[in-house]
């Protein structure tokens, strides 16, 4: 029998700019919630966006594109924030904690990863 916590451990996150598998970054949940926990207590003041967080984080995961089409303004901020807290990650100017992530560097190579996606939809906006 499977145990709960062997589950939570497979269940993942994803964001994503379209429908193209190189487009979707994906992270086991509890690393990302917490990296939405960081997003919402740097951005309270932004209550559009930690709601956006709360809502991908319980959502399993956020189309950029999807909400792009609702909301431009802030599909595009919150790509701004993912991608700059991201950056701060790989920087290490925000340490993941062990409990998190096993691997400080495993971490990093996940989050410049998200970048790199983050990068290509900013840049598909910008020129669109």
């Amino acid at each position: 029998m499977t145990k709960l916590s062997q589950l939570d451990s497979r269940m993942t996150t994803a964001i994503s700019i379209s429908e193209k598998a190189d487009e979707i970054w994906t992270i086991q949940d509890s690393i990302f919630e917490w990296f939405a926990s960081l997003i919402a207590e740097r951005y309270r003041d932004e209550p559009e966006v930690v709601a956006q967080v709360e809502l991908a984080s319980a959502m399993n995961g956020v189309s950029l594109d999807v909400l792009s089409a609702d909301n431009p303004e802030l599909s595009n901020r919150l790509a701004g924030i993912l991608r700059s807290m991201a950056q701060d990650v790989v920087d290490g100017e925000i340490e993941v904690p062990e409990e998190v992530c096993e691997s400080a560097d495993r971490c990093r190579a996940l989050f410049s990863n998200l970048i790199q996606i983050l990068s290509a939809f900013e840049n598909v906006r910008s020129t669109g």
